[in-house]
């Protein structure tokens, strides 16, 4: 046990050096609540734009990703590129579960990335790159917005412009 923290304390430590490096999180919240998490919704800010990232960590995998599967099919209906980020998020899930059995703290990692040089999904478990989409910018730009909202009851760029006047960076 005691190895396994180390190791967990070790790997977050080199990915909050990668992270000062190139991102800065400019806010966060638990869902769907503080009380029980299940994952950690951040908008990040990097050198080529933003992500907007989910970080599942939780026991119940099978109950987030059905969670997830109905908020898409109720937001997009028969779309091709929901089908295809649906798909590969199953087998992200698979992969998440397998390994939650071996390592309690694993942590998969789905970042919305909306970058000037194009847009696309990450997927990464454990801080290792899984697989890469390049959907439409319509999709995951509108996908954002849908996580915001749901996480901070804002757009993205409403969230940057209070957090601007807060004085964050």
């Amino acid at each position: 046990m005691v190895k396994r923290t180390w190791l967990y304390c070790y790997f977050l430590l080199l990915a909050l050096i990668h992270l000062q490096a190139t991102e800065t999180v400019l806010a966060s919240a638990q869902m769907p609540n503080r009380i029980f998490p299940q994952s950690e919704i951040q908008l990040v800010e990097t050198e080529d734009g933003f992500i907007v990232r989910s970080i599942i960590d939780t026991r119940f995998p099978d109950k987030v990703l059905k969670k997830i599967r109905g908020s898409e099919e109720s937001n997009w209906g028969d779309n091709k590129d929901m089908q295809t980020y649906v798909e590969t998020l199953e087998a992200a899930f698979i992969d998440y579960k397998d390994e939650r059995r071996m390592n309690k703290q694993a942590l998969l990692v789905v970042d919305f990335c909306r970058y000037s040089s194009g847009d696309r999904i990450d997927f990464k478990l454990n801080g290792e790159l899984r697989e890469s989409l390049f959907l439409s910018s319509n999709y995951i730009r509108n996908n954002q917005e849908y996580i915001l909202r749901d996480a901070f009851g804002q757009t993205a760029e409403t969230l940057i412009e209070q957090l601007n006047k807060e004085g964050h960076p």
